[in-house]
């Protein structure tokens, strides 16, 4: 789609210009589609304030938690398939996290379900043990070893910890590491060439630096789920709660998809 043809409503880009000239965001790419196509396209402000590089409507985006409806539909897809069911315990396919345990020492069974609504009472892993983590496999036994903070199903509280398990279920049931069933089974069906949790050098040059804002002023924030690491390094274990890179058109591919129910 060449930019003469790119549809774009100027409403969208005059309000995100105001966030823009307010010092909230550095800028941004908007995307409005339905069933039917792409509506909007826009893109506003800088990608780089210091090196005052223009936002352009194929920026890559580190999107963070977005993420996570990505692992939850491929969750999906293998229940559609009939290879698991979201009421199935965890420990089905991560024996380690057969032990995990209350406070009082009791042993209540956390399912898929429960990770998935964020009801699971996983703990969290801390930073030193997400450094340190090249695989999700890696993250397991930082997960098996905490008690359960409270009962799963009993309250809901946003959880990371819940959200990588599931990304290693899949692993486990595809026989495939989350980054290739991602890229087999919906990134390249759907065109998605740059979405992934690793970008290339070239990617890497059209990546959008992320800010703070900082009194009147926005500051460079760091992308925290790399732990240190670079984005096109691969010594650093899939996120699938948050470590997707992409940008505004792959990801409404995806979500165009969704409501078409599977096309």
């Amino acid at each position: 789609m060449t930019k003469a043809d790119t549809p774009n409503l100027p409403a969208i880009d005059e309000r995100v210009k105001e966030f823009v000239a307010q010092h909230e965001i550095s800028g941004a790419v908007t995307l409005v589609a339905n069933r039917q196509g792409v509506v909007h396209l826009g893109a506003v402000g800088k990608m780089d304030i210091e090196a005052d590089r223009a936002m352009t409507p194929d920026a890559i985006f580190w999107i963070a938690s977005m993420t996570k409806p990505v692992t939850a539909t491929a969750l999906m897809m293998l229940e559609e398939e009939g290879k698991l069911s979201v009421d199935d315990p965890v420990s089905k396919y991560i024996p380690e996290l057969a032990g995990l345990k209350m406070a009082d020492g009791s042993t209540p069974v956390v399912t898929l379900k429960h990770c998935l609504t964020h009801s699971s009472g996983m703990t969290d892993v801390t930073g030193p043990e997400a450094r340190e983590a090249k695989t999700l496999a890696d993250l397991v036994p930082h997960i098996a070893k905490r008690p359960l903070r409270f009962a799963p199903g009993s309250k809901w509280e946003y959880n990371q910890s819940g959200i990588n398990t599931l990304g290693r279920v899949i692993e486990v049931v595809s026989g495939m590491t989350l980054p290739e069933f991602f890229e087999k089974r919906l990134f390249g069906p759907l065109g998605m060439k740059d979405t992934t949790f690793y970008l290339s050098a070239d990617q890497s040059k059209r990546l959008a630096k992320s800010y703070l804002k900082d009194g009147e002023k926005l500051t460079e924030a760091k992308v925290f789920i790399l732990e240190g690491h670079g984005v096109t390094e691969k010594n650093r274990y899939p996120a699938a709660n948050g470590g997707l890179f992409s940008t505004a058109s792959d990801y409404g591919r995806l979500f165009q998809m969704i409501l078409n129910k599977g096309t």
